[in-house]
């Protein structure tokens, strides 16, 4: 992880996005309304501006990305994308541990090992996890789900069921509803076989 963090750190710093320019794009121009709205000696024309921005922007997932960096542009008391840049990275690096979680459950140590190490280092997640957008945590969030659903499926409890549903629908649910049914029938057709053999 540690490593991945330095490979997705260079050269953050420089002003050109290219990877999904306008989802950054987007997510930046959020942050920043909402910086304006809230800190102290940002001129009215200022506020209208990044206003009239954000209200261009189409609608999509909850701001918990942006309005996490318009909280640290105020604790900081200036705009600076890096922040919310590393932001993401953080997040991404974080999805190697529900990673190696499910793979160690399905798998073996070596297999989720090694799925680990793909998760940080495909070029793909390389280059996405850069990016100031919603999909680093959305993809993590998904993870998690899918890890809380194995969960359920290894020993159903009202808590795990209740834990499991929650992390489903956090991360839209639609995307998690293969595992969830492959889970499902695959759960009934071993309680079914125990059933047959008692």
């Amino acid at each position: 992880m540690l490593l991945g963090l330095v490979v997705r750190l260079h050269e953050i710093t420089q002003p050109i996005v290219r990877f999904h320019p306008t989802r950054h794009y987007r997510s930046a121009v959020l942050a920043r309304a909402c910086y304006y709205d809230i800190a102290p000696g940002i001129p009215d024309w200022a506020r209208k501006v990044a206003d009239a921005n954000r209200g261009m922007q189409q609608a999509g997932e909850p701001p918990l990305m942006e309005w996490a960096a318009c909280g640290a542009y105020l604790a900081l008391g200036h705009e600076e994308i890096v922040i919310p840049r590393v932001l993401a990275i953080l997040i991404w690096l974080s999805g190697a541990i529900p990673v190696w979680l499910i793979a160690r459950r399905l798998a073996s140590p070596t297999a989720a090992a090694l799925a680990s190490c793909l998760h940080l280092f495909m070029p793909y997640g390389i280059v996405a996890s850069r990016n100031f957008q919603p999909d680093p945590l959305m993809t993590v969030a998904g993870l998690w789900a899918i890890y809380a659903l194995l969960r359920h499926h290894d020993e159903p409890t009202r808590l795990r069921f209740a834990v499991a549903g929650l992390a489903v629908g956090a991360v839209a649910g639609w995307p998690l509803l293969a595992p969830a049914l492959i889970g499902g029938v695959a759960g009934a057709g071993i309680g079914a076989a125990t059933t047959d053999k008692k």
